[in-house]
């Protein structure tokens, strides 16, 4: 995969996450919090979440401070992230309780979502 298409589908999978985060915010929340809840479906999300950052990695493995850098340490980021998911689910699972706890802070992890789409989006055009 290359580093755009890389950086285009992150950008579509934050902003569909994010969205809903800021649009509606309680209800997005508990649906994400039901998720990391579930003992089959959480660890194959970080199975998918793995496999996908593993694959730009496969043509570009080292980071720098170069923009496509900055994006391959991203995609280290998301392997690290999946791997963890999978394998201990039950020490994140807090971890996102507490991100998706109160009105606020899930509206502003949203924004957040929508900032970071919109930045690998830019990023797509540049690498």
């Amino acid at each position: 995969m290359t580093l755009p298409t890389f950086c285009i589908l992150l950008s579509m999978i934050e902003l569909s996450i994010g969205a809903p985060l800021v649009v509606s915010p309680v209800v997005t929340a508990r649906r994400l919090n039901d998720l990391s809840r579930h003992d089959l479906l959480y660890p194959v999300v970080g199975l998918l979440t793995a496999l996908f950052c593993a694959v730009p990695l496969v043509e570009h493995p080292w980071p720098s401070w170069s923009p496509a850098g900055i994006i391959i340490g991203v995609a280290w980021l998301g392997l690290g992230k999946g791997l963890s998911i999978m394998w201990f689910p039950r020490y994140l699972q807090p971890v996102s309780e507490f991100m998706l706890s109160g009105e606020r802070r899930v509206r502003s992890v949203g924004i957040g979502a929508i900032l970071t789409g919109i930045l690998f989006l830019v990023a797509s055009g540049r690498v």
